[in-house]
């Protein structure tokens, strides 16, 4: 019998939680982006983890779902609330294994697809943007017997 977990990861504070005490852990780690420059004039991006950074500058977070069970299992969601110091960068928010991302507005309390999201501002409702969002989530079909999987998102800060 296949087993369904709810895992909830808050980005930043790095909490994780389950519905079940379950054989699955979930470590976080953040990556600044650097740019140089090789002898030949040739821009070089490599992701460095955050040592100092400033307004500007692009992290990226990247969450290590690992499953340490002799089963899979299925349904594993993952959520990271992101800073309001931060600005999501669109399209980034990506997973490793087939997942459905979805964002938030309101805080984390619900999460829809990207383009059902609404915000009201003075009084007016429009589409959101990913200027508004404030959490994402990634629900990971399934995370297989000893296997890792990486979901990721990037934002620049303000």
């Amino acid at each position: 019998m296949k087993k369904k977990f709810l895992l909830v990861l808050i980005a930043l504070s790095f909490f994780a939680n389950a519905k079940e005490k379950a054989p699955v852990s979930i470590t976080t780690h953040s990556y600044q982006k650097v740019v140089t420059t090789s002898k030949s004039g040739k821009k070089i991006i490599k992701w460095q983890s955050v040592k100092k950074a400033v307004p500007g500058d692009i992290i990226k977070y990247v969450n290590s779902v690992k499953n340490s069970s002799p089963s899979e299992i299925k349904n594993v969601v993952v959520r990271n609330k992101i800073n309001p110091n931060l600005i999501y960068i669109p399209k980034s928010a990506k997973a490793q294994s087939k997942a459905t991302i979805k964002f938030s507005v309101d805080g984390g309390k619900t999460f829809k697809l990207a383009k059902n999201l609404y915000v009201v501002k003075n009084g007016k409702k429009r589409v959101a943007t990913y200027k508004d969002y404030n959490a994402i989530e990634w629900s990971i079909d399934s995370v297989g017997s000893k296997k890792t999987v990486n979901v990721e998102f990037k934002a620049k800060i303000k």
